[in-house]
């Protein structure tokens, strides 16, 4: 699943577990914006605050897309249900099981 994510049907990954770590294979190697900055916040609760959604919208949508040169991604996903919770902390390198939704953003820009 990985590898398909990050571009091995189109030929911008080989398909071995080795490529995941070759940080000139992918998408981040292909065209102009080839620096980048990713991340992720996890909450832990639906309830989030006006204030939240409004920095949010204004990173994403408001003045900064005009000041700042680079590209951005912001996706919001849920984390719940049994699959995920009941999965043992130690069966994987990520925790944050019991969020609610994750945050996740990219920035790229030109070197």
């Amino acid at each position: 699943q990985l590898l398909f994510e990050a571009g091995r049907d189109r030929g911008v990954i080989e398909n071995t577990p080795e490529a995941l770590m070759d940080r000139n294979q992918g998408y981040g190697a292909k065209g102009p914006a080839r620096a980048s900055k990713n991340g992720g916040y996890l909450a832990d609760s639906y309830n989030v605050s006006e204030e939240m959604l409004d920095t949010l919208v204004d990173w994403t949508f408001g003045h900064m897309e005009k000041t700042y040169p680079w590209s951005l991604l912001v996706l919001i996903y849920n984390l719940g249900g049994p699959k995920i919770t009941e999965a043992p902390t130690s069966s994987a390198a990520y925790g944050g099981r019991d969020a609610k939704f994750v945050v996740h953003f990219k920035h790229q820009w030109n070197e």
